[in-house]
C-alpha cells in the first residue's frame, strides 16, 4: 500500500532527523519545580529530535522487523491491518522508535504544542498515569528538564 510506504518512509527521516539533532545538556535539578511550583506554570524540556508519527498502519513493526531481521511480527501486524503511533528519540548518538498507545501519544503531543504541564495533564484526564509515564520519561531521556513558563 503506498499509504504504508509513505508513513515508513516518514519514520526513517524522522529517525535521521533525530541523529542529527543537537545535544543539550539536562537539567535534573529543575525537577525539584515538579514539586513547588505551579503545574499550569511549567513545561517540560523535551529531548532534541523528539518527533511522533500517527499511520494507520504498522510502521514501528515495519522498521522494527527490518532492523532486526525478524520479518514475521511484521507480517502478523500488516495482516491484522493495525495502525501504530511512533515516538521517535535519541538515545545517545543513536535514534530509536517505540509505538504508543493513543493517549500516550496524545499526551506527547500536548507537551510538543508547548502545553503548560497543568493544562496537558487537565485535558488527559484523571485515567492518564504521569507518574509512571514520568519515570519511563526519565528513563528513556525524553525529557530533560523543567522549565517556568
Amino acid at each position: 500500500e503506498v499509504g504504508c510506504l509513505a508513513d515508513c518512509a516518514r519514520l526513517e527521516w524522522l529517525l535521521a532527523c533525530c541523529e542529527a539533532a543537537p545535544d543539550v545538556v539536562p537539567t535534573p535539578q529543575s525537577y525539584s519545580l515538579l514539586g513547588e511550583a505551579d503545574p499550569r506554570q511549567l513545561r517540560f524540556a523535551l529531548a532534541p529530535g523528539l518527533a511522533l508519527l500517527s499511520s494507520t498502519c504498522p510502521v514501528v513493526s515495519i522498521w522494527r522487523a527490518f532492523r532486526d531481521g525478524k520479518l514475521t511480527p511484521m507480517r502478523e501486524a500488516l495482516a491484522s491491518g493495525s495502525a501504530e503511533n511512533a515516538l521517535v528519540w535519541r538515545r545517545g548518538w543513536k535514534a530509536e522508535a517505540v509505538q504508543l498507545e493513543p493517549s500516550t501519544s496524545a499526551w506527547f503531543q500536548l507537551l510538543m504544542q508547548g502545553q503548560p504541564l497543568g493544562d496537558a495533564l487537565s485535558a488527559m484526564g484523571e485515567d492518564f498515569a504521569f507518574e509512571p509515564w514520568l519515570l519511563e520519561a526519565l528513563r528513556q531521556g525524553w525529557v530533560l528538564g523543567v522549565r517556568r513558563l
